[in-house]
């Protein structure tokens, strides 16, 4: 009898139960997917507490500095330094997170437990960015990302940049040979310079014998819209709910095109290295995912992060290389003149060979040069905040114990410009804010290990570090030595991007003599 009322009552209400277990359905639907969304969640939790009576509290800035890191980051961090003091919290989305503006901080977060520091799942962006590099070397954490960086490692060192140099110079010449004004022209740097290194970085990676201008156009045409796509999984809302992949969007469609047409010619130039029988990086890593190191994932999505992401960001350096030139004429005429020591034909007459002596220039580091560069780098960090990280265990920074598993980020702004190596008490105010490459000949790098963070800090510092160095350095020799440069605006930050490029015009005047020589190898 009670069964038979159970049934009764449920057939009659049918429609309602039914429309209850959708709508509870629906919520777990929803539950699962803000979690995925936004991830990591500790808004009601402790994440810092403090040890030493004497300090004050930690501040927290409640307002949700997401987007306001990548689009205002420098605006935020000054405000944050002035209102919030050395170490304080922030929220950023659905998480907290502890911000660190001191060498001293740095260097008590980078001395604890390195190697189980983690990168936040999806680097705290959401879907959208798993599904483009997900897969990729960046995104793993622990045992996964240690052995898969010490295979890329092998092909990155700075060993492996100098060997790669003879490549850089010949195909930045041939550049700059294109290159043929009689008038002074207006640039926008960003754009002057950007194919220079994913060329470079794309024939290091398929063979240079084996990338044709053909392909390499191929591989150009894919940029802008992984451009798109980098920008759209950083800077938007809906892109980190998974859901929104599931329809036609135009972002999602982009996504698929990009994905598709880029394995198939990475997957083309494997076979052709095979069946040629020559070697490439790319084809080393593939027999990665032949033995079972990686998964196809891992191996396509990793060159990408190198070719596309990484790239960007090296372009983005050497953007800033030549403003920092057009707005110090007298550093651009010290460094003309050293360029024109080295590279000139009496000084090369009675010495070496050409190609061996600017070879041999671009690799010293006790040269006008190689300073220049490390200024240029420590004022122009690619973030002004960095990504956040956690750690495994308690650890203690300036009297704070920050708990297990809290997000971390570092003020790069703050760090790079604001740290005391730069601003020594007998100069003026603002002076590490000022471009003053001198500076470095009383700095050795290991003095500013904590002080410099442009290409981040610790074990999971930039893959690219040392080919970008280089770079940056033989573009100035060649650039410096056919035109000089100046601005003709205002230089501003972009607005609307996540790595911190450059919004300037430039005037490349042509030099009236030269001494110049074909720096070709």
């Amino acid at each position: 009898m009670l069964l038979e009322n159970l049934v009764n009552h449920v057939w009659n209400n049918l429609w309602r139960c039914l429309y209850y277990l959708s709508f509870s359905a629906m919520l777990v639907y929803v539950a699962k997917e803000c979690k995925s969304a936004y991830g990591f969640n500790n808004l009601g939790q402790t994440i810092i507490v403090q040890v030493d009576k004497q300090k004050r509290p930690v501040p927290y800035n409640m307002c949700d500095c997401s987007k306001d890191k990548f689009l205002r980051g420098k605006d935020l961090s000054l405000e944050n330094k002035q209102r919030y003091g050395d170490i304080y919290i922030q929220r950023s989305g659905t998480y907290k997170e502890v911000v660190l503006t001191t060498p001293d901080q740095l260097m008590g977060f980078y001395k604890s437990d390195i190697k189980n520091h983690k990168k936040l799942d999806t680097f705290g962006a959401g879907a959208f960015l798993v599904s483009l590099l997900g897969q990729c070397l960046g995104f793993q954490n622990g045992s996964k990302w240690l052995t898969k960086r010490k295979v890329f490692d092998s092909f990155f060192t700075h060993r492996a940049a100098v060997q790669n140099l003879p490549l850089m110079i010949e195909y930045i010449s041939e550049w700059c040979e294109t290159i043929k004004v009689e008038q002074p022209i207006e640039i926008d740097p960003l754009h002057f310079i950007s194919e220079v290194p994913f060329t470079i970085i794309a024939k290091y990676l398929y063979g240079d014998d084996l990338a044709t201008t053909e392909f390499l156009e191929a591989l150009k045409n894919l940029v802008p819209g992984h451009t798109q796509l980098m920008h759209f999984s950083f800077l938007s809302v809906i892109g980190r709910f998974k859901i929104f992949q599931y329809f036609p969007f135009k972002q999602v469609t982009l996504l698929s095109s990009f994905q598709r047409k880029f394995v198939k010619l990475t997957i083309q130039q494997v076979q052709k290295a095979k069946k040629l029988g020559k070697d490439s990086i790319v084809l080393q890593l593939y027999k990665r995912v032949e033995d079972g190191t990686f998964t196809l994932e891992n191996w396509i999505q990793t060159i990408d992060e190198i070719l596309f992401a990484n790239v960007d960001v090296t372009g983005t350096i050497m953007a800033w290389a030549l403003v920092e030139m057009g707005l110090n004429s007298d550093e651009q005429r010290i460094l003309r003149d050293e360029i024109m020591k080295y590279t000139s034909t009496s000084y090369l007459e009675c010495s070496m060979p050409k190609a061996k002596a600017v070879n041999d220039y671009v690799k010293r580091s006790d040269t006008f040069l190689h300073m220049c560069v490390l200024e240029i780098l420590r004022l122009h960090p690619l973030l002004w905040f960095s990504f956040p990280e956690t750690t495994s265990k308690t650890i203690l920074i300036d009297g704070y114990e920050i708990l297990p598993n809290t997000p971390i980020v570092v003020d790069q702004y703050q760090i790079n410009y604001n740290s005391p190596i730069w601003n020594p008490p007998n100069k003026h105010n603002g002076y590490g804010s000022e471009f003053h490459p001198w500076r470095f000949s009383n700095i050795s790098l290991r003095d500013a290990l904590y002080s410099q963070v442009t290409f981040g800090a610790g074990a999971r510092k930039c893959l690219g570090k040392n080919f970008a160095e280089i770079l940056i350095k033989t573009e100035l020799v060649h650039i410096l030595a056919r035109f000089e440069i100046s601005t003709l605006e205002e230089v501003k930050f972009s607005k609307d991007t996540f790595v911190v490029q450059p919004l300037a015009k430039l005037k490349l005047s042509p030099l009236p003599t030269s001494d110049y020589i074909s720096f070709k190898v």
